[in-house]
């Protein structure tokens, strides 16, 4: 028997799962993970929140962001080292509309304030077969 009760993991005809299909399917990364966490906690908001739509984060404070918020998620201040991973994980960076402004904001097709965390599994590093 399985540990995690019958259907979890079964087909839908109640046998084993479809191959490929096991855990790693609803294991979100743990980059992504901390990511929404930030994005999401009110104690990060003058630095990091969702953009205007909904469908982007923003980096407000680029230089309060890596100083103060990422040592408390990752173990590093690189802001350099966080856009990388983030190019990894397939995010786009939406161009500021001044060069003068400071922020910056990425988004992914599969983070929004709408979808909530329901597509966060689905996030993977690119460039590998999931």
């Amino acid at each position: 028997g399985s540990r995690f009760g019958p259907d979890s993991l079964a087909g839908s005809d109640g046998g084993p799962p479809p191959f490929g299909q096991s855990l790693e399917r609803v294991k979100v990364a743990p980059f992504v993970e901390k990511l929404f966490s930030m994005i999401t906690s009110q104690h990060t908001d003058d630095s990091i929140g969702w953009g205007p739509e909904g469908t982007s984060f923003v980096i407000r404070e680029p230089v309060t962001f890596a100083m103060e918020v990422l040592p408390n998620y990752f173990k590093h201040n690189q802001l350099s080292s966080f856009t990388q991973q983030l190019s990894t994980y397939q995010f786009t960076r939406i161009p500021n509309a001044s060069c003068l402004d400071v922020k910056l904001e990425f988004s992914h097709p599969l983070l929004s304030v709408g979808l909530g965390r329901s597509g966060l599994h689905e996030i993977r590093r690119g460039g590998k077969a999931a």
